[in-house]
């Protein structure tokens, strides 16, 4: 029996299916070409996406449009996030609780979810909602007279601080301390959360100081010493200010995160910060000047919360009724 030869070889099979191929061809191209433009399309919008999640200087935005380039793609859960820990900064709580209850409902596989990132966050905002219904407080501060103020110089201008030494006498004792013997005069605002607070506190030890101390520095940690309570930001007083946009007081360190010569820090809130209250004393308020320590913290930082470029004290004035 002879072999038939394959229909392809024949001689005038190319010729009689030269279009079929062709326009196999041809849409093999489309499809390549439309595979390729679509992939690089949903990049370019991934691009856009996450460039969306930062500002010109690759900073996270503090509030972010839903509806613009993140919508519908793997950015839009960090944006989520990032809108609802800002509200929370914000006391936005209601819109902080919608936002991060929305990453667990919308996106309950996110990595933001199985870390416990979204579920810490839910819980510190309706423990920061609960704290508010019980803690009513009152609109601001009460005023503070000249006499009981002290003004901080500084390249950016002055800024006026009143003090309560009746409502925290320890807190304004140990300040004033600090002002006229510990070297605040001297100091800087040298720690921020971008315009959330700022800190300041005594001029750091010159190098020769160091090395004449460094004796004594040794034994104490030998000794197993801790930080003073002051620059842990403990002190005795207890009164019902609150913390305001402007309140101050002496920061609270983290335990463990001080070292035994730490020095004190005092701590300006740039935005109301209820959540400190019964943490930190607060024993002033900044009466002029806020807008100045805003713009200080938005300084960039070395690390954590360290600036980068500290804003020099050039003085400080104290008003005549704090110095009896």
């Amino acid at each position: 029996m002879a072999l038939q030869a394959p229909e392809f070889i024949e001689a005038d099979y190319w010729a009689r299916n030269r279009g079929r191929y062709l326009g196999l061809l041809v849409a093999a191209g489309v499809l390549v070409f439309g595979v390729l433009f679509f992939q690089n399309y949903r990049e370019a919008k991934a691009a856009e996406a996450w460039a969306a999640l930062v500002d010109e200087d690759g900073r996270a935005k503090a509030h972010i449009d839903l509806d613009g380039p993140v919508g519908g793609t793997d950015a839009e859960p960090w944006a989520l996030f990032q809108n609802a820990h800002s509200a929370f900064v914000e006391k936005d709580l209601d819109d902080a609780e919608r936002y991060a209850a929305r990453i667990g409902s919308d996106f309950p596989n996110h990595v933001l979810n199985q870390d416990g990132r979204v579920e810490k966050l839910l819980a510190d905002i309706r423990a920061e909602k609960q704290w508010v219904g019980e803690h009513p407080f009152a609109e601001k501060n009460p005023d503070v007279d000249d006499a009981h103020s002290v003004t901080i110089q500084t390249s950016l201008g002055a800024v006026k601080i009143g003090l309560y030494p009746d409502r925290a006498p320890e807190a304004v004792a140990a300040f004033l301390d600090l002002v006229e013997q510990g070297g605040l005069a001297s100091g800087s605002f040298n720690e921020a959360m971008r315009e959330q607070w700022i800190a300041f506190s005594p001029e750091a030890a010159s190098d020769e100081d160091a090395e004449e101390d460094g004796e004594d520095e040794a034994e104490s940690d030998d000794e197993g010493a801790e930080p003073s309570k002051l620059a842990q930001g403990i002190v005795s007083d207890r009164n019902s200010l609150s913390h305001f946009a402007g309140a101050v007081s002496f920061l609270r360190g983290a335990p463990g995160s001080l070292k035994p010569d730490a020095a004190p820090r005092v701590a300006v809130y740039l935005v109301d910060t209820p959540n400190k209250g019964g943490q930190e004393v607060v024993f002033g308020q900044v009466q002029s000047g806020l807008e100045i320590l805003s713009q200080a913290s938005t300084r960039d930082v070395e690390e954590g919360t360290i600036l980068a470029e500290p804003l020099a004290i050039q003085g400080i004035d104290v008003g005549t009724g704090l110095k009896d």
